[in-house]
């Protein structure tokens, strides 16, 4: 969020009508880092919070897998990140774009529902084969095991 921090403070000096071209550069390459950060982060963030959220319901009739806790504050950091990511958007990614610097507009939650859902799939379907290699692993079927975890290597 340092970098978040950085763009904040040089925004007036770059967004201005003529800006310096070594303060815009700069300030260009710390927004594209920043995206590429929340972008990563946000998403696997929201793979994580609604493949376990899945898992829930599938197998342990809507509970959470998750410590209370934890899934609270699993919940927390998706909000925060979203809140994150707009903010960004309407200080800078905006004018940026408005700019021709479209490139610089982080994705936010609801961007990254409808692409999450293949990868919440695949999460899931991960978790689930890993359980039932370990629990195979347990009865010492060695084989059985490494043929069910095959499609994941």
């Amino acid at each position: 969020m340092f970098i978040l921090g950085r763009l904040l403070d040089h925004k007036a000096a770059v967004l201005q009508p003529k800006p310096h071209k070594r303060e815009l550069g700069k300030f260009l390459e710390h927004a594209g880092l920043f995206v590429r950060v929340m972008d990563s982060t946000l998403g696997e963030t929201l793979v994580l919070q609604r493949a376990l959220g899945a898992l829930g319901a599938r197998y342990f009739d809507g509970e959470r897998v998750l410590f209370p806790q934890a899934a609270a504050n699993l919940d927390e950091l998706v909000l925060r990140l979203g809140e994150i990511g707009e903010l960004y958007n309407r200080a800078v990614g905006e004018p940026l774009s408005a700019r021709k610097h479209a490139g610089l507009v982080a994705r936010t939650v609801a961007d990254w529902e409808p692409k999450v859902t293949e990868a919440v799939e695949q999460t899931v379907a991960y978790l689930v084969d890993r359980a039932k290699a370990e629990a195979l692993l347990v009865c010492g079927e060695v084989n059985a095991a490494a043929d069910v975890m095959a499609k994941h290597v």
